[in-house]
Formats: structure tokens, sequence, C-alpha cells
């Protein structure tokens, strides 16, 4: 069976992947008041740019969950590097 013939059969829990995206969703909405603002403007209200960097901070750990609940469900399904 081919690679993309075996990623019909992963075992993915949707749910968790869908959980994150609305969070990630969610934040980046949060961060629109902010949209306008530049580098410099958020940098120079520390509030502002801890926020900023937290929500990011957030979101990127979120996509990285993802990331990482799908690559360990493929390895799962790979076969071991034959030793010669």
């Amino acid at each position: 069976m081919g690679f993309r013939r075996s990623l019909m059969f992963l075992m993915l829990d949707y749910g968790l992947i869908k959980r994150k995206l609305a969070l990630n969703e969610e934040a980046l909405q949060r961060l629109m008041p902010y949209k306008d603002l530049t580098i410099e403007q958020a940098a120079s209200d520390f509030i502002t740019q801890a926020v900023v960097e937290r929500v990011f901070e957030k979101v990127i750990t979120r996509g990285i969950d993802i990331n990482r609940h799908i690559l360990a469900e493929i390895g799962s399904h790979l076969e071991a590097p034959r030793k010669n």
C-alpha cells in the first residue's frame, strides 16, 4: 500500500484539531484591535507588546501541537528503515 493510500487510515483526533484551530481563530480575532499598529508602536507599549507576543506564542504552540499529533499518527504507519 502506498503512502498516499495509507493516509486514509490515519486515526487522527479531529476533535482535538478542530478545537485547537477554533482557539487559534478566536485568539487571532482578539488581536484585530492591534492590526493597524506598527511594530514600533506595539513595541513602545509594554502591555501591548506582551499581549501580542503571548497570543502569537499560544497560536504557534497550538499549531505545533496539531502538527505533532499528525506526524505521530503518520509515523505509527510507516515501516521502520531497513538495515543493510
